[in-house]
C-alpha cells in the first residue's frame, strides 16, 4: 500500500512534470520510472542531505524498459532501509525486524555529486566503487537509478 501512497503523493507534488504529461498520471510515472532523468534543483546537495531517506519502492528496469506503460503493480515494496547523506558521508541503515547482537550498525561509504550521479568510493575522493543516478530529486522524495533498478525514497 506505501507504494500506492508514494505514487499519490509524487504524482501531486509534480505539477510541471504533469503539465508535460498532460495530466496523464500513468504518462507521469512512466516518465519518473523509464524516462528521462528530471533537471536536479540548483540546491540538490542541500536537500539529498536535509534528512535521511527510507526507501519505499522498486523497480527492474529491464521491466520497466520492455514494458509498453507502466502501472504501480509493477512497483515492489521494498525493505526499509535508510540512506542517510551527510557532509560526503553515506550511511545505510538496514531494516532489522528484530534486534540482535550482532548488528553491526549503519554500513558507511564515502559518497560525492557529480553532476547528477553519487559516486561510492571506501576513502574521500577515493578510487569509485559504485555511480547511482539521481533520477528525481525534490525536497520530498528521491529516486535513484542503480542500473539494473530503480529505487524510490522518502523522507520516514
Amino acid at each position: 500500500m506505501r507504494q500506492i501512497a508514494l505514487l499519490t503523493a509524487l504524482l501531486a507534488n509534480v505539477c510541471p512534470l504533469m503539465a508535460q504529461a498532460e495530466n496523464d498520471p500513468v504518462a507521469l510515472v512512466v516518465s519518473l520510472m523509464s524516462g528521462k532523468p528530471v533537471a536536479l534543483p540548483a540546491n540538490a546537495r542541500q536537500v539529498l542531505e536535509a534528512l535521511p531517506w527510507e526507501a519505499l519502492a522498486y523497480a527492474d528496469t529491464a521491466t520497466l524498459a520492455n514494458v509498453q506503460g507502466i502501472e504501480a503493480e509493477r512497483l515492489q515494496e521494498a525493505v526499509p532501509d535508510v540512506y542517510q547523506f551527510s557532509a560526503g558521508i553515506l550511511s545505510l541503515t538496514p531494516y532489522q525486524q528484530e534486534s540482535s547482537s550482532n548488528s553491526s550498525g549503519p554500513i558507511e561509504v564515502y559518497y560525492r555529486q557529480i553532476d547528477r550521479y553519487i559516486v561510492l568510493s571506501a576513502s574521500p575522493n577515493g578510487e569509485e566503487i559504485d555511480r547511482w543516478s539521481v533520477h528525481y530529486l525534490d525536497e520530498n522524495y528521491l529516486i535513484l537509478d542503480f542500473g539494473e533498478l530503480r529505487l524510490f525514497l522518502s523522507h520516514p
